[in-house]
């Protein structure tokens, strides 16, 4: 068989009769028949279909849209599909009119049974005719609707998201400090979904009120006035709808800003856990994450209510029918079976277009327009022009301009000044201030300054992602950046240098000289076609800068701007960087480079100085060099090794190759058991009583229909009593006394009597039985099934929070959220509902089935044979779907994953000018998604046709057994018999098709399960509880020595040793520096003394074996200073103590010794005290006066709770509004509040000036001169105070001695290390 993978959907091509019974699904459907479906197997897009196709009539009607003076995008979206949409409205129209017809008909059919009505059995075949054939046009043409509706659902969910991802690629700076990371990902993954509930739901409330006016007139044929009941319920109903449309708009509202919040959260999470890990901090996180869980069901719990109270609004038409049958029988006269049946089934007709889908619709319709807003905010919030101000209050659009035209100067800014509003002050703070530079062509700018004094904004002006709010900023030419932290996205090496760029050999082979990556190229398995990973997963920090640099400078442009590119790597690689790279190979390219590497700028280089956004120098180094003097101390410090805990191993791993959609697949292979998993997470009782109530609610509904005919039959035999005796010159006793049954009293139960008023009375209560319980199997279910939310998301939060770390660096960050977002969200929101209707469904089904049954024993030949076919049929739609399900997962992956790396990159992809490769390559991940999706849908458009149909023909075999049975069946049975089978037309479709739907949806908790089954790290404790904490009283009781013996390491069976029977004893309070080539194993040496990976031989920590104490309490003795600084969003506080163990006064103590003190005070403070103290003197009537000593006799605790305010400043997302430096301060201030007995320090100073570095270094001896401390080193004048030194090499110790022997050894430190190990 030709692979569909090359073929374009046929839907679109053939007739309509193939388009109706959906025939282009059979090809998939015997592949899936004879194996397990792939991605190959599925149809190529039509071009219809194509996102390229959707997105850019979508962008033109937008375009015309921005230009209103109120753009909307529900408008725009009804411009570009409502024409589409409209055009399906006859086929809604015909469904229902076919409806309302095969009631009339039936009614007709019921008369033919009436005593004393000649039977017809020509006519009778007609009238089987004619329903099967109004049941065939009803089938064809509602879901001939229902699918096309949904594709164009389809349509408008990828124009939003194509929408949503190209206008984040305009997201400057100031931007997502404001809009969440998570928000867009939920905007994604929940918000663009919305369409495809909804869509489908808008015909049938735009036809509803015709044929209500339809029905209501036939009605009015058959019960008179009484007909207009319905109408007024509907009416009164409206208000109803409308408040609970209301509230719902809010609560999904709030759920969708509490999702925002978790998700947000959670990203950070997994984008930090190592060092989460590394800090102990995993149960803080969970809290943290657990509470913002907690909050969130509380929204979802009171949204499913509120659909609980829509659907509910349905039922209402069983009120109606009671009612209405009431009155007709108090006013009107007896029932009969040809007006009773006829009427309660256009009920039920009116149940559907008037009650369900109405409710249902707005519901749906409700969510779009929250999403639609949340969306239409996004899309038109500020992006990237710089023509628009920050903050719009403290700035005027007419003193700002920024030009790209040609002038005397490359770069011209004059005056400028910056601003960013910030949401925790609550007002705008200046990062630039004034700033003036000219800069000519071919140039070299050299920026400096300490942490925090605006560097990094400078670039940030040049490149357009922050908008001056004063001055004039004029660039002349191409731009190329380099950001400081190395952007890395998963492909190659060479698709990360050339980024899009033409390959040019000669120039390629040139670049990777001069970023020194020819041996690392060389090492790779693969070499330059060597994948990298998710954010470079398999490199080291100091290849991640040289190839980020290699990326800026391949590209011939006319300026470079290079933020801190030596900082990442050691002293020798930074030479050649800058002697090679900045000072040669762009000689005659404007450089404007940032760094603290002063040791390598001539006399006669140009300087800019920088200090608290001000420009305080501007000249010739040698000229201006006391000015800044204090910052060259010493050379600045240069590293290659990366601290992160598997950095040897992602070297030995870096030539795995890229996966393919069915390696994917295979990942997600789902394990058994799932099912019984989610069901043991449902509280037993609540489950119990959910099913129970369910049971009690559909069997009050067949017993009302039952009931109802008996009352009907009743009736009938009265009337035909009173009509005998009308006939009849006896009396109704001397006939009864004759013999004659057809005058016995009718109102016989079970052969008891029962009076007319208590059969009225019996099927009011079942009514209200119904009703009552129909609203508490809502709220019953929806909280039973909420409990197993609760509980599945902690459970897999709690097993991906606790892995081991080897999990992380074989699974994407894509590939989690996504777990914790959209399939977080399809067992939400969409499994819940699934779970209750099959309950709800398949009891009601059962109940019918026995009742027709029952009532037509006749009926059980072809039931037999159907529930067969019923079942072959079921398989071969599982067989299909429930792999579709799993690819559509694993396609969808990859949109998240690449939506990830963009927003991380955003500045590189901008500067580069690759956006449009950018949103190409999203739309190309749609596309493969839409494939699964399209046939996906048409799979369950299949099913429902095909077992529609096989119920018509039900119908009819039970119009045709009734028939034949016609002499012994009463017409009120053959009218239940026949209004059950007609029921079963929609119950056993829905049965089957949501019980498949459940199967489907469980794919979602399958894959929540496999998180669930992950491997653990040993032996958890909690780090606050007193289990054996005497186990680790020698750490914090003052031994803090430790002792490696015959450890050796490796981080899987198939990657060699990367540490080797490691023997080395460490005294208490020794200093040692660690020092080898990358690869070597220093990092390794961490990793087994942190337990990230389980070594073999012992490690002893104040004469404990660390496999003794608990691993926490390990891990919170001791404390590590990382290379990469990670904060997470919050409050500062909680970044430095997330269990709130210390006071105020010690933090801002470590604050102080780190220099951040007076930076967070001046951020945080000058305001908010200000605002204070004002409000203080004008309560007392006292004219305010700043220098005032004694503030009048105000409380100075105003003042200092003011200043401690400043640990509660909020930490935007990945720590933005802070600077590298200034993080690593922060994380520096982390291990200085735990005091701790044990350090390990990586560098702490690489990304500080040097003054700030001398301070930290004096710090470091003064607060940890009594600790035991293990410094991961690249320079020697770093560890020179050391008291030894250990050398090592392929996992093996060269040499454990004192500086002084080191140096005075044989060993080549220049060789080993490929280091200059000076100063």
């Amino acid at each position: 068989m030709k692979e569909l993978n090359n073929i374009s959907n046929p839907y679109y091509s053939r007739n309509i009769f193939y388009k109706l019974l959906h025939l282009h699904v059979l090809p998939l459907l015997q592949i899936s028949w004879n194996r397990k479906l792939q991605h190959k197997d599925f149809y190529q897009n039509a071009e219809i279909d194509s996102t390229r196709f959707i997105t850019n009539k979508f962008k033109q009607l937008w375009k015309k849209e921005l230009e209103c003076e109120q753009p909307n995008l529900l408008r725009c979206i009804l411009n570009c599909y409502g024409f589409d949409f409209l055009r399906l409205i006859p086929m809604v129209f015909i469904a229902g009119l076919s409806n309302i017809t095969r009631c009339i008909v039936f009614g007709f059919f019921l008369q033919m049974f009436g005593s004393g009505t000649h039977f017809d059995i020509a006519w009778a075949a007609v009238y089987v005719v004619v329903i099967l054939a109004l049941c065939v046009i009803n089938i064809f043409t509602f879901h001939y609707y229902l699918y096309e509706s949904e594709i164009i659902a389809s349509r408008v969910r990828i124009a939003c998201q194509v929408a949503v991802y190209e206008k984040s690629l305009t997201l400057n700076v100031t931007s997502l400090n404001h809009i969440t990371i998570g928000k867009i990902n939920n905007l994604q993954a929940g918000d663009s979904a919305v369409f495809q509930h909804t869509v489908m739901t808008i015909g049938f409330a735009i036809v509803s009120p015709f044929l209500a006016t339809i029905s209501t007139v036939i009605l009015f044929t058959y019960i008179g006035y009484t007909s207009f009941l319905s109408v007024a319920l509907v009416i009164l109903s409206i208000p109803l709808q409308i408040f609970s449309s209301k509230y719902i708009a809010k609560v999904v509202l709030k759920a969708s800003v509490l999702t925002d919040s978790r998700i947000k959260l959670m990203n950070e999470i997994i984008m930090g856990i190592k060092i989460i890990k590394l800090y102990a901090w995993q149960d803080a996180f969970i809290k943290k994450i657990k509470q913002s869980r907690g909050k969130e069901l509380s929204a979802l719990l009171k949204l499913h209510i509120c659909h609980g109270v829509i659907h509910a609004i349905d039922r209402l038409v069983f009120l109606v029918a009671f009612l209405t049958f009431f009155l007709y029988s108090k006013y009107q006269g007896y029932l009969d079976a040809s007006i009773v049946f006829p009427v309660l089934t256009m009920f039920y007709v009116f149940r559907e277009y008037l009650f369900f889908f109405p409710a249902i619709g707005l519901l749906h319709m409700v969510k779009v327009i929250v999403a639609v807003i949340r969306m239409q905010e996004f899309l038109l919030s500020n992006n990237q022009e710089v023509t628009k101000c920050i903050d719009q209050s403290n700035c005027n659009v007419d003193d700002v301009t920024f030009e790209k035209v040609k002038s005397d100067y490359v770069i011209e800014v004059n005056s400028a000044s910056v601003k960013v509003s910030s949401a925790s002050l609550g007002h705008s703070i200046n990062i630039l201030r004034n700033i003036t530079v000219k800069v000519n062509a071919g140039e070299t700018l050299v920026v400096i300054g300490k942490v925090g004094s605006g560097k990094t904004s400078f670039l940030n002006l040049l490149l357009e992602e922050l908008t001056a709010s004063t001055g004039h900023v004029e660039v002349s030419g191409t731009r190329s950046y380099m950001p400081q932290q190395g952007w890395i996205f998963s492909g190659t090496v060479m698709d990360n240098i050339l980024f899009g760029s033409k390959y040019d050999e000669s120039r390629y082979n040139r670049v990777i000289e001069v970023c020194a990556l020819e041996r690392d190229i060389s090492q790779f398995q693969y070499g330059s076609d060597t994948m990298v990973g998710e954010r470079g997963l398999t490199l080291s920090g100091g290849q991640k800068a040289r190839i980020s640099l290699a990326r800026s400078v391949y590209v011939d442009s006319d300026i470079y701007l290079l933020d801190d590119p030596l900082s990442a790597v050691d002293t020798e690689v930074g030479k050649h960087l800058y002697q090679h790279c900045i000072a040669k190979f762009l000689c005659d390219k404007t450089v404007i480079l940032v760094t603290h590497q002063l040791q390598y700028i001539g006399e006669s280089q140009r300087v800019l100085m920088l200090e608290n956004g001000k420009l305080i120098a501007d000249g010739k180094y040698g000229d201006i060099s006391n000015l800044f003097s204090d910052l060259i101390l010493k050379e600045s410090s240069e590293q290659q090794q990366n601290l992160s805990i598997n950095n040897e191993k992602k070297t030995m791993e870096n030539n795995e190759n890229a996966k393919s959609q069915e390696d994917i697949i295979d990942q997600e292979s789902l394990p058994k058991g799932y099912f019984i998993y989610f069901l043991k997470n449902i509280n037993s009782i609540l489950l119990v009583l959910t099913l129970s109530v369910i049971l009690i609610m559909e069997g009050a509904a067949i017993t009302q229909d039952w009931w109802l005919s008996r009352w009907t039959s009743m009736d009938m035999k009265q009337s035909h009593i009173l009509t005998t005796l009308d006939n009849s010159t006896s009396t109704y006793y001397e006939l009864l006394y004759n013999g004659t049954t057809d005058v016995a009293d009718p109102y016989m139960i079970f052969g008891n009597q029962i009076s007319r008023h208590n059969v009225i009375a019996i099927y009011g209560i079942l009514t209200t039985i119904y009703l009552t319980f129909t609203i508490v199997s809502k709220f019953v279910g929806y909280t039973a099934l909420l409990t197993a939310c609760r509980s599945l998301h902690n459970n897999m939060l709690v097993r991906v929070i606790h892995a081991k770390c080897s999990f992380f660096d074989t699974h994407s960050l894509g590939d989690i959220l996504n777990k914790f977002s959209k399939d977080m969200n399809i067992v939400d929101e969409y499994l819940s509902q699934a779970m209750l209707d099959v309950a709800t469904f398949l009891t009601r089904c059962i109940l019918l089935t026995l009742m027709v049954v029952v009532l037509n024993p006749w009926v059980t030949v072809s039931l037999l044979p159907i529930l067969i076919l019923f079942i072959i049929l079921r398989r071969c739609y599982l067989l299909a779907t429930t792999y579709a399900m799993v690819i559509e997962g694993a396609s969808r992956t990859p949109i998240f994953q690449h939506l990830s790396i963009t927003l991380d990159g955003l500045s590189v992809i901008r500067a580069f000018n690759v956006t449009q490769r950018f949103s190409d390559m999203f739309q190309n991940y749609i596309d493969e998604n839409t494939r699964i999706v399209i046939m996906y849908a048409s799979l369950q458009r299949w099913l429902a046709v095909t077992v529609d149909l096989i119920c018509s023909c039900f119908v009819a075999v039970t119009a045709i057994a009734a028939v034949s049975s016609h002499s012994i069946m009463d017409p009120s049975s053959i009218g239940l018999s026949l209004t059950n089978a007609s029921g079963l037309l929609c119950f056993f479709q829905y049965v089957l098709r949501t019980t498949a739907e459940v199967q489907e949806l469980m794919t979602s908790v399958g894959r929540i399960y496999t998180y669930s089954l992950l491997d653990q790290e040993p032996d958890r404790v909690d780090v606050r509880s007193n289990v054996a904490m005497e186990n680790v009283e020698p750490i914090t009781q003052g031994d803090s020595s430790i002792e490696f013996q015959d450890v050796s390491l490796q981080y899987s069976p198939e990657l060699p040793l990367a540490l080797k029977n490691i023997s080395i004893q460490i005294k208490n309070a020794e200093k040692v520096g660690i020092i080898g080539r990358t690869g070597a194993g220093k990092s390794s040496l961490i990793t087994a003394l942190f337990r990230m990976v389980e070594c073999s031989g012992t490690i002893r920590v104040g004469g404990s074996d660390i496999k003794d104490i608990p691993l926490d309490n390990l891990r919170k003795h001791i404390s590590i200073i990382p290379q990469d600084p990670v904060l997470f969003s919050g409050s500062l506080r909680y970044n430095l103590d997330p269990f709130n163990e210390f006071i105020d006064d010690q933090i801002w103590e470590v604050l102080n010794d780190v220099c951040l003190s007076n930076t967070i005070r001046n951020r945080t403070s000058s305001q908010r005290t200000d605002s204070i103290i004002r409000s203080s003197f004008d309560s007392q009537n006292i004219q305010f006066q700043p220098d005032s000593q004694n503030y009048h006799g105000i409380s100075i605790d105003n003042v200092e709770a003011c200043l401690n305010d400043g640990l509660n400043m909020s930490i935007f997302e990945h720590g933005s509004n802070f600077s590298i430096g200034e993080r690593q301060l922060l994380c520096l201030a982390r291990a200085l509040l735990r005091q701790n007995k044990i350090i390990v320090v990586d560098e702490a100073t690489a990304n500080v000036d040097n003054y700030t570095d001398g301070i930290i270094q004096r710090t470091l001896k003064e607060r940890f001169k009594d600790c035991t401390m293990l410094i991961i080193a690249h320079r020697l004048c770093t560890v020179a105070d050391s008291h030894r030194l250990l050398v090592i090499d392929n996992g093996e110790v060269l040499m454990f001695a004192s500086p002084q022997e080191v140096l005075n050894s044989e060993l080549d430190l220049n060789e080993l290390c490929d280091k200059e190990y000076n100063c």
